[in-house]
């Protein structure tokens, strides 16, 4: 029997996704051991830290890579969709993107406040 177009096309980027998310925060947690821990809710530190090469920042970046991975999923599946020409599922599909963007968009916003 020959694979689901979308379960093989969702499966990948979760698979992927998750594995190189975890491999980010495994590096960085390994970089910060033995060091004070600071956690910063502004994102522009957070950027100058990954430039220095801190720990905690790449963790951190692990950790938002570990939230898209859902965003990216959905995203393969509206793909999957699209070829298949199922537009219900589509649609479905684009508006939890959305609201998945959102709720990662959102929070950024207000904490930059």
């Amino acid at each position: 029997m020959p694979a689901d177009p979308v379960r093989t096309l969702v499966a990948r980027p979760l698979r992927y996704g998750t594995l190189v998310a975890v491999a980010v925060i495994a590096v960085g947690l390994l970089a910060s051991l033995g060091q004070p821990v600071e956690i910063e809710r502004d994102p522009v530190p957070l950027l100058d830290a990954v430039a220095a090469g801190g720990g905690e920042a790449v963790t951190a970046i692990g950790l938002l890579l570990l939230c898209l991975v859902p965003l990216a999923v959905t995203l393969a599946a509206a793909a999957a969709f699209a070829r298949r020409g199922e537009p219900r599922y589509l649609t479905s599909s684009l508006l939890v993107a959305a609201l998945l963007a959102a709720s990662l968009i959102v929070p950024a916003v207000l904490l930059t406040r």
